[in-house]
């Protein structure tokens, strides 16, 4: 039996053009599978803990109050989800804003103003939490980078508006 037959056939049975794309096929999938293997770790990242604190500015005093009855730590939550991660401290700075209101009153043009002192809180949160890429450093959608936003959520509370202070790695990565 020839290598080739005369209709281009090798062995007689498989034509050369679709041996050649069976092979493409193959090879696309090696790559594939090899490209999914490396997402897990994305660019050769490595697991670790992270601890970082965020500040949310401008607490309503009766939110504060709240928070204070919550036990920590508390874990940190994200679409539904449980995250790796948990809420361990928590600061409070009081702030006194000046606060103007108009309401209708006695005065000329029928209106009257009101000075009055509102109390809010800026608050510190320590949040220790498992990353499995220390390239990315996500918890959940969000990234941990100094200075970006961040939302504060775990499953008793929801803050936003704060801002990532500070970010360390710390020893052990479980």
């Amino acid at each position: 039996m020839k290598l080739m037959d005369a209709k281009g056939r090798i062995f007689g049975r498989i034509n050369v053009i679709d041996l050649l794309v069976l092979i493409v096929v193959i090879a696309a999938a090696v790559v594939l599978v090899g490209k999914l293997k490396d997402n897990g770790g994305g660019d050769g990242g490595d697991a670790m803990n992270l601890r970082y604190t965020v500040k949310v500015y401008g607490v309503e005093a009766e939110v504060y109050e709240a928070l204070q009855g919550i036990a920590l730590p508390d874990q940190l939550m994200a679409n539904g989800e449980m995250l790796p991660g948990q809420v361990v401290s928590m600061g409070a700075q009081e702030n006194e804003d000046r606060v103007y209101s108009v309401k209708p009153g006695s005065r000329p043009g029928g209106l009257e103003y009101i000075d009055e002192t509102a109390h809010t809180y800026d608050l510190t949160f320590t949040i220790e939490a498992h990353v499995a890429n220390n390239v990315t450093n996500e918890v959940g959608t969000q990234e941990i980078r100094v200075g970006k936003s961040h939302i504060v959520k775990t499953r008793n509370f929801e803050l936003e508006s704060g801002v990532i202070l500070t970010c360390e790695k710390l020893e052990s990565a479980s």
